[in-house]
C-alpha cells in the first residue's frame, strides 16, 4: 500500500514540507482516531478520567452518604437550640429589672440588730427624760428665780449702771459689794452648765435608721420577685451548646464545603483531548453528558459564592463567639428564705411624730446650748474671787459673758418648755411596744437578708447580660448550605454517569501500542517545525531592531543565520518532484543540523530587560526555538516512519483477510 502520495514539483521547500505534512497528519490522525477507539473499546482507559483534570470521584464518598432529606443535622441542631433560647422569651425590661436588683443587693448587709435594740431604748429613755426633766432645787434653781422672777430686774440694773458709771467714783465699800455679787451670779451661771448637757438627751429622729434597713429589706424583697429559674433555664442552654461543640461542628461543615467547592471548581475538561476523541462519531453522547456537567459545576460554584453573602454573618458571628466554661448554672441556684412580714415603720413613725415636729425647735435649743459652751464660767469666777474686778479689764469680760448667757437661756428655757409640752402627746407604752415588734422582725430577718448578702452580684450580673449575645445571629440563612450539598450530590451523579459510559463498538486488535501512535505524534511535529521555519524567520526579523546593539544581537543573528542554512540546506536536498517523507529522511540525516544554539542566553535577556508587548512577542518566538529538538529531528522521523509501516500493514493483511472471507462466503455452497 503506497503510505504517501508524491506532490506535484515546488520551488519553495516550505510548499513541499507543508505537502508532506499534509499527508502524514492526515495518516497520523487517522491511526490516532483508532487507536483511541480500541482503548475505549477494550475498557483500558476511563474516558472521563482522560478528558477531566482534577479530583476523582473519591472526593464525593462524605456527601454520597450524607442523609439530607431533612437537611444538615448540624444545622438542624443549630436553629432547635436557637429556638428553644427564643422560646425563653425573657425581656429586656425584665432582664435590666433583674440587673437593677442584683445592684441593690451589692450594698446590703444584716442589721446589727444588738446595737440597734440598745440606741433605741436609749433614745425612748432619753425621750422620756426629755419632757419629764424639772429644774433641780440648786444653784440653777436660784439663778432661774432670779432671771425670770422680780429679781432680774436687779440684775438688769447692775449691768446698767455697770455700763455707764465712772468706776473712779466708786468707793471701796461698793467695788467689796460688787465683787461679792458678781461672784455670786458667776458660780451662779457656772452651775447653769448643766443645762449646756441637755440637748445630749434630745433624740436624733429614731426612724431614720429602722427606715434605711426597711429600704434595704425592700431591695430584698424586691429580689424575690427575680425568676431566677429562666436564668438557669438559659444557662443550661447555653451549657448545652457549648458542650455539644455545635460551633465546631457548623463552622467544620461550612469549611469541608467550601474546600469541596474549590475542588469542584479546579475539574476543567481538557479541551485538546476532548477534541481528539470527539472524532470518534460514538463519543457525541458522552461529549453531551460532558457539557451538561460542565454548566452544573458552574452553577453550583456560582450559587455557593451567591449564597455565602447570606449566611457568611452567622458563621463569622459563630467564628467570634466565646462561651464561658464551668457550671452557669450554679450561681443562680442561690436560694434564701422569703420574708413574710413588713417592719410596719409607719405605726412607729406616726406615734414619734411629735419629734418630728419639734425637730426646729430642738436645733435652736442646740444653738443656745452651744453659745453657752462658749462661755468659761469657772475660769470667770475663779478670776472674779482673786483678782481686783476694776483691773485687766475683767468687768468688761464679765459684761459680756452675763449679757449673751442670760439671753442664751433665757432662749433655752423658752424652747425646752415647747418640747416639753410637744412631746407629752407621745405614748411612750405604745413606742416601746412597736420598737420592740420592729427589733423582733428584724431578728427573724437578720438570717434571710445576710442570704441575699451573701450572693455572688459580680459574677451574676456578666450571666444574666450573657444571653443577647450568644444568640444573637440568625441560623436560618445557612439553609442555603443544603442547596450546595445537594448540587454536589447532583454532580457526583452526573460524574458516576460519565464514567460508566461504555464505548458500544468492538475491536478485537489494533496493532500499535501508545508509544507507536506517539512516535507518529512526535514525527508530525518536526516535519510542521520544519515547514514553519520561514515564518520564524519572518518574525526573528520583525524584532530584530530591537536588538541592535545590545548584548544578544550577535546571539540572535547567530540563530537567524542556522535557520537560514538550514532551508538552504533543505532545499538542496529535497528532490524537485514527487517529494515525500521518505526524501525528508534522507535529507535531514545528509545535512548538518543547527546545534548549540544560544537560545536561552536570549531568554535571559529579554526575561531581564523587556516588558509590556514586547516582551511577550520575543516570548512567543523564542518558545517556538526551543520546542525545536534539532538533535532528535532524525530519529523522531525514523520511528515515525516505521510505525506508520507497521501500521499499513496491518491494514494490508486486515484487507486480505476480510477478502478471504467474502470470497469464501460467495464459493460456499447452499446445503
Amino acid at each position: 500500500m503506497m503510505l504517501i502520495t508524491s506532490v506535484n514539483l515546488m520551488k519553495n521547500v516550505n510548499m513541499e514540507i507543508s505537502e508532506i505534512h499534509y499527508q502524514v497528519n492526515k495518516v497520523g490522525q487517522q491511526i490516532k482516531t483508532e487507536f483511541l477507539e480500541w482503548e475505549l473499546s477494550n475498557g483500558n482507559v476511563s474516558l472521563m478520567e482522560k478528558v477531566l483534570s482534577g479530583r476523582s470521584l473519591d472526593l464525593f464518598d462524605e456527601y454520597v452518604q450524607m442523609d439530607i432529606s431533612n437537611g444538615i443535622e448540624e444545622l438542624n441542631e443549630l436553629l432547635d437550640e436557637w429556638k428553644k433560647a427564643n422560646a425563653l422569651n425573657v425581656k429586656e425590661e425584665d432582664r435590666k429589672k433583674i440587673l437593677n436588683a442584683l445592684d441593690g443587693l451589692k450594698d446590703v448587709k444584716a442589721p446589727d440588730v444588738s446595737r440597734l435594740t440598745a440606741e433605741l431604748g436609749e433614745d425612748l429613755k432619753n425621750i422620756e427624760n426629755t419632757r419629764n426633766e424639772q429644774i433641780p432645787d440648786n444653784a440653777v434653781s436660784l439663778i432661774f428665780q432670779k432671771f425670770f422672777a422680780g429679781p432680774i430686774d436687779g440684775l438688769k440694773k447692775v449691768i446698767e449702771f455697770l455700763k455707764v458709771q465712772n468706776v473712779d467714783n466708786l468707793t471701796t465699800n461698793d467695788i467689796d459689794e460688787l465683787k461679792k455679787g458678781m461672784s455670786a451670779y458667776a458660780d451662779m451661771f457656772t452651775s447653769s452648765l448643766a443645762f449646756t448637757t441637755m440637748d445630749s438627751m434630745l433624740p436624733t429622729p429614731i426612724v431614720d435608721p429602722l427606715k434605711r434597713i426597711e429600704d434595704e429589706i425592700d431591695v430584698v424583697k424586691n429580689s424575690e420577685s427575680m425568676n431566677l429559674s429562666v436564668f438557669i433555664d438559659e444557662m443550661e442552654l447555653i451549657v448545652e451548646f457549648r458542650d455539644s461543640n455545635l460551633v465546631g461542628k457548623v463552622k467544620e461543615i461550612v469549611k469541608k464545603l467550601e474546600d469541596t467547592v474549590e475542588k469542584i471548581k479546579g475539574i476543567e475538561i481538557r479541551t485538546e483531548v476532548l477534541e481528539e476523541y470527539e472524532k470518534i462519531d460514538s463519543v457525541s453522547e458522552f461529549s453531551n453528558k460532558l457539557i451538561q456537567f460542565s454548566h452544573s459545576v458552574r452553577r453550583v460554584a456560582r450559587q455557593f459564592y451567591a449564597m455565602k453573602r447570606r449566611w457568611s454573618p452567622t458563621i463569622n458571628y459563630l467564628d467570634q463567639l466565646e462561651l464561658p466554661s464551668g457550671n452557669l448554672s450554679e450561681l443562680f441556684a442561690h436560694e434564701c428564705p422569703p420574708f413574710y412580714e413588713s417592719l410596719d415603720i409607719g405605726s412607729l413613725s406616726t406615734v414619734l411624730q411629735p419629734i418630728q415636729d419639734t425637730m426646729p425647735t430642738v436645733l435652736k435649743m442646740k444653738e443656745s446650748t452651744d453659745i453657752m459652751r462658749t462661755r468659761n464660767f469657772s475660769g470667770l469666777a475663779a478670776r472674779l474671787r482673786n483678782e481686783d474686778i476694776l483691773k485687766n479689764d475683767l468687768l468688761n469680760i464679765t459684761l459680756e459673758t452675763l449679757e449673751t448667757s442670760f439671753e442664751a437661756i433665757k432662749t433655752f428655757h423658752a424652747l425646752i418648755q415647747e418640747v416639753q409640752k410637744e412631746w407629752a402627746k407621745i405614748d411612750l407604752g405604745e413606742a416601746a411596744r412597736l420598737t420592740g415588734v420592729i427589733l423582733m422582725k428584724l431578728n427573724n430577718s437578720k438570717e434571710i437578708i445576710d442570704c441575699y448578702s451573701q450572693m455572688k452580684t459580680d459574677d451574676v450580673k456578666p450571666l444574666v447580660e450573657l444571653p443577647p449575645k450568644i444568640w444573637n445571629f440568625d441560623p436560618k440563612p445557612t439553609r442555603h448550605l443544603v442547596e450546595t450539598v445537594l448540587g454536589i450530590k447532583k454532580i457526583h451523579g452526573m460524574m458516576v454517569e460519565l464514567n460508566e459510559w461504555k464505548f458500544e463498538k468492538k475491536i478485537e486488535n489494533f496493532g500499535l501500542d501508545e508509544q507507536d501512535v506517539n512516535a507518529i505524534q512526535d514525527g508530525i511535529e518536526v516535519v510542521e517545525q520544519l515547514g514553519d521555519i520561514n515564518g520564524l524567520l519572518k518574525e526573528m526579523d520583525e524584532l530584530s531592531g530591537v536588538l541592535n546593539g545590545s548584548e544578544v544581537e550577535e546571539a540572535w543573528n547567530t540563530v537567524r543565520s542556522a535557520l537560514n542554512q538550514l532551508n538552504s540546506e533543505l532545499s538542496d536536498h529535497l528532490p524537485t518532484i514527487d517529494t515525500n517523507l521518505t526524501h525528508l529522511r534522507s535529507a535531514i540525516s545528509a545535512i548538518q543540523l543547527p546545534s548549540d544554539l544560544p537560545i536561552q542566553l536570549i531568554i535571559d535577556w529579554v526575561n531581564g530587560n523587556l516588558k509590556g508587548v514586547v516582551r511577550s512577542e520575543f516570548e512567543n518566538t523564542l518558545q517556538r526555538l526551543i520546542r525545536m529538538d534539532f538533535d532528535n529531528y532524525e530519529k523522531k522521523l525514523d520511528e515515525m516512519n516505521r510505525a506508520i509501516e507497521k501500521w499499513s500493514g496491518n491494514k494490508d493483511k486486515e484487507e486480505e483477510e476480510n477478502k478471504e472471507e467474502e470470497d469464501c462466503l460467495v464459493t460456499k455452497p447452499y446445503p
